[in-house]
């Protein structure tokens, strides 16, 4: 299993060909775009009926699809830019148990497979779901009138255009075109709940997939949160 090392930013992972081309949607249809949500839901997931199985993330088509989705977070409808976020928060926080069952077992090795896809999907999952909360926090802001500013080449600041309404005719009727037109809202109990799901993924025995030591990079991750 190739290992996933947390890039400076989200962008290096594309640069250096970690992340492929995803063939079984398309993140220009946003149509499609939900409907990979939903399939990532369930694979990683799951509902009452089928539990899904947050391991799943280590896989390229799975991983690979989540990142293309935040890549094009800000072309995504309102509904489906919550949805995602609640994707993660979830994945996060199913982990722990995974985890704790995972290494109970006495003589179970780092080395071992579950114990190899458990490490990478917990760096995997506090990787998305931080860069999430960036993009949610900067959509938001956005849809909020906020002047948003950045460095550009040579450490100039320089503003963002407004970006363009995705909203659609309000004469529609249409429930999901009614959905289209509320803005993406992001709040303190929206930092909240990706900071909790966060927290109780570091909380769990995950020094034992390290054989009884931490990462630098969990580390560092784990002393910023509050």
């Amino acid at each position: 299993m190739e290992q996933f090392k947390l890039p400076l930013h989200p962008e290096d992972l594309a640069k250096e060909k970690y992340v492929s081309h995803v063939d079984w949607f398309d993140a220009g249809d946003l149509d499609s775009c939900g409907d990979a949500i939903s399939t990532l839901q369930s694979r990683l997931v799951g509902d009452r009926r089928t539990p899904g199985d947050a391991r799943k993330l280590v896989a390229h088509e799975n991983f690979d699809a989540l990142y293309r989705l935040l890549a094009s977070f800000d072309a995504l409808r309102a509904p489906q830019q919550t949805a995602l976020g609640d994707l993660l928060c979830a994945v996060a926080r199913s982990l722990p148990a995974a985890i704790e069952a995972a290494v109970a077992p006495e003589g179970v090795t780092p080395s071992h497979p579950e114990i190899v896809a458990l490490r990478e999907a917990l760096k995997m999952s506090v990787f998305l779901l931080t860069w999430y909360a960036k993009l949610a926090e900067m959509e938001a802001k956005m849809n909020a009138g906020i002047p948003q500013s950045t460095r550009g080449r040579g450490g100039k600041k320089k503003k963002k255009k407004k970006k363009k309404s995705r909203r659609k005719s309000v004469d529609s009727d249409s429930e999901d075109e009614d959905d289209d037109i509320r803005a993406f809202a992001w709040g303190a109990q929206h930092t909240e709940n990706v900071l909790s799901a966060i927290g109780d993924t570091l909380d769990a025995e995950i020094q034992r997939l390290w054989r009884g030591s931490m990462p630098d990079e969990v580390k560092h991750r784990r002393r910023r949160q509050p």
